[in-house]
């Protein structure tokens, strides 16, 4: 592949270099780590000519997927097999037509709103992730650059029962707590009561 923009020079970061270089040094990257790069490109008068969109909130969650896709095409993972997993589902639960802020990676791909709720200890909520155990850049080592994003994206895509709240199926036995008699008498309230009430009781 011949790029259009082989003699565009760019900025990215604190490196000054041609557009191609910018894009082939993500080898061996993290998303995170070659978002910018992306952005670039995608900005480029000969490369993506995206300027004129690139205001809008939307830009930047496609500058985050690409990211993503463009990484593991460079990790070895082939373009036939994410199309693949695309339209079977196992990106994004609806096929071709999912959503660019599902195949986006870890916490650098998120609204100022998830970063400041994941800063303010606000639970996460479990999100598929944008790159399956089956990725080669699962082989990939983490740079400093890329750890908070890694971290988050493993972190989110972990499928976690509280065993603590008994919200279980009935198939769980006496794991499965229910019903007004196990409300009031569920241990944790117990023990708040008698936190909260006063010693005559």
């Amino acid at each position: 592949y011949e790029y259009k923009c082989a003699s565009v020079t760019m900025e990215c970061g604190s490196n000054r270099d041609t557009l191609p270089q910018l894009l082939y040094d993500c080898r061996g990257k993290q998303p995170a780590g070659c978002v910018d790069a992306v952005r670039s490109y995608l900005v480029a008068t000969k490369g993506g000519s995206l300027s004129s969109v690139q205001s809008l909130p939307e830009f930047e969650t496609l500058v985050q997927a690409i990211s993503t896709l463009y990484c593991r095409m460079l990790a070895g993972d082939g373009l036939l097999n994410i199309l693949q997993q695309l339209e079977g589902k196992s990106i994004g639960n609806i096929g071709f037509e999912s959503l660019c802020n599902l195949m986006m990676d870890g916490v650098t791909v998120l609204s100022d709103k998830v970063v400041s709720q994941l800063t303010s200890g606000a639970p996460l909520t479990f999100q598929r992730s944008a790159i399956p155990d089956s990725s080669h850049l699962m082989d990939l080592p983490v740079d400093l650059e890329s750890a908070k994003s890694t971290v988050f994206s493993e972190v989110s895509s972990a499928k976690i029962i509280d065993l603590h709240t008994h919200l279980l199926p009935p198939e769980h036995g006496p794991l499965c707590l229910w019903g007004i008699d196990e409300l009031l008498t569920y241990h944790y309230l117990v023990a708040e009561y008698f936190i909260t009430a006063p010693a005559s009781v």
